[in-house]
């Protein structure tokens, strides 16, 4: 998007669908015009995202674009004073392999980027108020200047400027003008117009996208006009209309894919993937009136396999979350989180998509690249003495998600039928698994239980220390209608926080959920059990591993677990045995629960 000088313009910025591709938040409201159900996430552990780069050393006041050329390690971020701020650096070249800043051209004001497709040649437009615009074409070698070119203008137009531009086949470039109705067609090696043609009746443009040889137009929200998707062919220089969409107010459009399959669509605060062909929905991804998060910014690798977001966290205000889903089926494939006080201005942002998978989240003075991995990959990697982020949801499906098995005589654990198993055999035992998530600065971690037969508590251990000598329960026992908060201390033993009787806890084999999460950052913890607060308390140092336990009050008690939720920024990562040796709890005695009641 291009920067905007005028009130005039502003409106219409806010009509614009760049508000998916990057600079403001999508606000939710309830409602979907169709499409699939959410697709669930996979089976098992969900990789992640590393951060492997934080570029700074810059500011950029108004963000106007970024463009990506992951074949030659390049992106090129423009920004705009907006008619506010003192004219500055203008264009900013950054080779994202060595994560540094190449250089920074000064002048003129440059605001709508365009690459064409051999990477050759960046196209910008000046656009002082007030003037005619011009654009400026450069040698990506040099970052020198080729060509300065008057915009050539339809009669019809009234604002001779860009909103949105684009190469096509023969490195023909496309661009609009605000509010209006009419692609032109520009040829950069003889500096001359090709024409223009109608394509959009009634709503003006809002912006357009070409993957290959198709035009995808998308209109402008009107309340006196039914807006369309229309799809044009290319290949030549005469476009040839192929389908045409009406679609409704309020849908906006992102990021369309490299190969014209799918392209992004937010309505009614569900964001869903369009197909390219049919134009309609295909799935959707995330579901902003049932979360409550909002869409920062939406993208496509460069092969196109991956549909990229940033958006809120569900789950916590001071976090935002960078998923990337499979197109062909919705399925999440990654997921990160951007920290906000570590990364101010999240607002104003824009994805870019980079080679090896990698992206790029451009905000107003840093750069942070990250890197998707594997969990089957098993190799820990660590960049700039950061964590890896984003949530862990574990079904216990896949056995080598990186709980421990094993029976040492008096309890057995480990793996069945899809959900983890704790078996006591003798009574008043106490014992506890983990995978050796590490809780820094943690927001939310959940697990779901049920006790199975005999009685006896099961729940949740965080806070816990790498020798197992200190750490916090909270656990439920579902025979008695009863939670408890426990602190233990190797020396002093355990003592009883807190505990309680709920009405919302459900019976000896039914499912209930253990939840822990941290109050803004302030290292209050506030604890739940099926979406019931129950009990607040401040703990020193919210950072510590995290288990799930089960203790006995009688025989053969058993206690399942499933659905786990881990959302913090996970250190160290080193899958699958990242706990070698602290999987699982030493021999810790807990006297009978009764001794600890009133």
């Amino acid at each position: 998007m291009s920067r905007f000088r005028s009130p005039l313009r502003i409106v219409c910025a806010c009509l614009l669908i760049v508000i998916l591709t990057a600079s403001s938040r999508l606000a939710a409201q309830p409602g979907a015009p169709g499409g699939e159900p959410t697709a669930a996430p996979p089976n098992g552990l969900i990789p992640v995202f590393y951060h492997r780069a934080h570029i700074t050393g810059f500011t950029m006041p108004y963000m106007a674009q970024a463009v990506a050329d992951p074949a030659h390690d390049r992106l090129y971020v423009s920004f705009s004073d907006g008619g506010y701020i003192d004219d500055g650096p203008t264009l900013n070249v950054f080779d994202t392999s060595q994560a540094r800043r190449l250089m920074t051209l000064e002048d003129p004001e440059l605001s709508v980027l365009a690459l064409n497709r051999s990477g050759t040649r960046l196209v910008s437009i000046t656009d002082y108020f007030g003037e005619r615009g011009h654009l400026r074409f450069y040698d990506t070698a040099t970052m020198t200047l080729v060509a300065d070119v008057p915009l050539p203008c339809a009669p019809s137009t009234v604002t001779c400027s860009v909103s949105d531009m684009a190469y096509g086949p023969d490195d023909r470039l496309y661009w609009i003008s605000y509010s209006d109705t009419v692609v032109n067609i520009f040829d950069p090696a003889t500096g001359t117009s090709l024409g223009y043609f109608e394509a959009a009746d009634g709503a003006a443009i809002a912006r357009i996208a070409i993957a290959g040889d198709q035009l995808f137009v998308f209109e402008e929200t009107n309340n006196n006009w039914t807006p369309h998707i229309r799809r044009y062919n290319i290949a030549a220089t005469a476009p040839v209309a192929e389908l045409s969409v009406p679609t409704h107010d309020g849908v906006y459009f992102g990021a369309v894919s490299p190969d014209g399959a799918y392209f992004f669509a937010a309505s009614d605060n569900i964001l869903y993937l369009y197909d390219g062909q049919t134009l309609q929905p295909a799935h959707t991804l995330l579901e902003t009136s049932k979360f409550g998060f909002g869409i920062m910014g939406t993208t496509f690798s460069p092969d196109g396999r991956r549909a990229i977001v940033l958006a809120e966290n569900p789950y916590n205000d001071l976090h935002s979350q960078l998923l990337t889903f499979d197109p062909a089926t919705g399925a999440v494939i990654n997921v990160g989180h951007l920290k906000h006080e570590k990364f101010a201005t999240l607002t104003e942002s824009r994805l870019a998509p980079l080679a090896d998978g990698e992206i790029a989240v451009v905000l107003r003075e840093s750069i942070e690249i990250f890197r998707p991995t594997s969990h089957a990959a098993a190799v820990p990697v660590t960049f700039n003495n950061t964590c890896s982020g984003g949530f862990i949801r574990d079904f216990f499906t896949d056995p080598t998600s990186g709980w421990p098995s094993g029976d040492n005589g008096n309890v057995a654990f480990g793996y069945d039928s899809e959900t983890y198993m704790i078996r006591q055999r003798n009574a008043d035992a106490w014992f506890a698994v983990g995978r050796g998530d590490r809780w820094v600065d943690g927001q939310r971690t959940a697990i779901s239980t049920r006790v199975v037969d005999a009685e006896g508590l099961s729940g949740l251990v965080f806070g816990l220390n790498d020798d197992w000598s200190h750490f916090y329960t909270l656990e439920i026992a579902p025979s008695l209608g009863r939670w408890v908060v426990f602190e233990y201390l190797a020396g002093a033993g355990w003592n009883l926080l807190a505990t309680g009787t709920d009405g919302h806890i459900a019976a000896v084999g039914g499912w209930n959920r253990v939840e822990i999460q941290q109050s803004s950052g302030d290292h209050e913890m506030h604890l739940f059990v099926n979406d019931t607060f129950l009990y607040r308390f401040t703990m020193p140092n919210v950072d510590g591993r995290i288990a799930i336990s089960a203790g006995s009050f009688a025989p053969n008690f058993e206690a399942r677990f499933d659905n786990y939720y881990f959302s913090g920024q996970n250190c160290p990562w080193n899958p699958p045995n990242r706990a070698t040796g602290l999987e699982f709890s030493p021999p810790i005695a807990r006297p009978p629960l009764e001794e600890f009641l009133p």
